[in-house]
């Protein structure tokens, strides 16, 4: 009489091992050993990885921690070069002689401007530390008349000066006379090697790359 429902006894698996080649038994052993291994190899990695990425979000914040503490303090020394300048008494008369002179020291005595100069409420620019052959007109800049009626020192705006030709970050503040109207635009365009300095001394680890957006 057949058993419709016969129980698996050990001796039928054992059977079936048995019949298993040499080399079926080899790599069956193989494997038993070799899987923790493998497994814990992969949880190391796992964990290893997700420490590195730690550390590496760790640096990234420090940077551009030093990044904005760097641009806070340009900002600040901008901001005291242009009420300086705006402030002197060669710019009582708006004349453009005194104020190219004026601008053209200043920027000798600090390295990090690009240029130093002023514009006339229409755009002309009448001043300016670095020579120009040809006349200027900044009224389409994107900086211009928001400039004209704020207190203080505008937002820097990158761009390629008319002037120079070399790229840098420009802040306009206006000068006003005794009623409040604005008489002039103070313009000053910094140099953007501050950046390289910082990366500079962050020394970068091999295959980092800084890359300043805006």
């Amino acid at each position: 009489k057949l058993d419709k429902n016969p129980e698996i006894h050990p001796q039928s698996s054992m059977a079936r091992l048995s019949e298993l080649s040499i080399r079926q038994r080899i790599w069956l052993v193989l494997s038993l050993a070799i899987a923790p291994l493998f497994i814990l190899t992969v949880s190391d990695y796992l964990e290893e990885r997700e420490r590195r990425l730690a550390a590496f979000a760790d640096d990234a914040r420090l940077m551009l921690n030093g990044v904005l503490i760097a641009e806070i303090e340009q900002r600040h020394h901008v901001e005291s070069l242009m009420r300086t300048f705006a402030g002197a008494d060669e710019m009582r008369l708006l004349d453009a002689r005194e104020c190219n002179e004026l601008a053209a020291r200043m920027m000798a005595a600090h390295r990090n401007l690009a240029n130093l100069g002023a514009a006339t409420p229409e755009g002309e620019v009448f001043c300016s530390g670095t020579p120009s052959a040809k006349p200027v007109n900044v009224s389409d800049r994107p900086w211009f008349k928001p400039s004209l009626s704020i207190n203080g020192v505008s937002a820097g705006y990158f761009q390629v000066s008319r002037i120079t030709g070399v790229p840098g970050v420009t802040f306009a503040m206006p000068i006003r006379n005794h009623s409040g109207g604005t008489v002039a635009l103070a313009v000053a365009a910094t140099r953007y090697d501050w950046f390289d300095r910082f990366t500079g001394i962050n020394r970068l680890p091999d295959g980092w790359t800084s890359l300043l957006l805006t």
